[in-house]
């Protein structure tokens, strides 16, 4: 009794795997002109290297070398991890990279500080910044208000009369008369010396006041008194300065 199979189709039957080898033969037999070609291109590819990408990596997997370039391929990466990564695992990778950042700074300050001893931010003396120390010749420079090249701005005032202190040298009445010549570093201070002539010539009468006979009747206290009468007017200047005072004539009586 044959058994039939109602109301459907029939199983499908299971057909035999061939092996490798197996196949091989059955190319060879049936088609010998595709095999002869199949065979070709596998022994061209291994004896060449195929290049995917140019770049300076490179992979050999089964007689096949792939170049691949670091940084095509990197940005890749980060894209594909960024779609197939959940936020939960972005957060993390981001703290541990942040982590690891802060450990390398600190790292780095540990084995080199930031201020070096040349970069210190305060010096106590100029002297530590300067080189060695070279003397100079007074005859090989020019002095600078007495250089041609300068300016000289002039201004005579008139002459002062007073009477000065009495001392063991100088009798009961000392007194002296005095003509200056002051020099200005610009004509605008000379413009101020002439608006304000009657003020300094008080203010040098006041000065030379305090003086003694013995102090005026040196060589050096002529020049003291020229230097400190010059920062005495100054004092009074505003558009300008005294650069230094000239004595044309002087009297004393002790």
């Amino acid at each position: 009794m044959v058994e039939q199979q109602v109301g459907g189709t029939p199983p499908p039957t299971e057909e035999p795997l061939l092996s490798v080898e197996e196949l091989d033969g059955l190319l060879n037999e049936e088609a010998p002109e595709f095999d002869a070609e199949l065979k070709a291109i596998q022994a061209d590819i291994s004896s060449k290297s195929v290049e995917i990408f140019e770049g300076t990596g490179h992979e050999t997997v089964s007689g096949i070398t792939f170049s691949w370039n670091p940084r095509e391929l990197l940005p890749e990466l980060l894209l594909w991890w960024a779609k197939h990564t959940s936020k939960q695992k972005k957060l993390l990778a981001l703290f541990v990279v942040s982590c690891l950042g802060v450990i390398a700074y600190f790292w780095q300050i540990h084995r080199q500080p930031l201020l070096q001893q040349k970069d210190r931010l305060f010096v106590q003396s100029l002297a530590e910044l300067g080189g060695v120390p070279e003397g100079f010749d007074t005859k090989d420079v020019e002095a600078f208000y007495d250089s041609p090249r300068f300016a000289h701005y002039i201004f005579q005032l008139k002459k002062v009369l007073v009477n000065l202190k009495t001392d063991s040298e100088s009798g009961q009445l000392p007194m002296v008369m005095i003509e200056f010549l002051l020099e200005g570093d610009s004509a605008e201070a000379l413009i101020e010396v002439k608006q304000k002539e009657s003020e300094i010539h008080e203010a040098a009468q006041k000065f030379l006041a305090e003086k003694t006979y013995s102090e005026l009747a040196s060589v050096a206290g002529k020049k003291e008194l020229s230097h400190d009468l010059s920062q005495e007017l100054n004092q009074k200047l505003i558009n300008g300065r005294i650069n230094r005072i000239f004595i044309k004539n002087i009297v004393l009586k002790n």
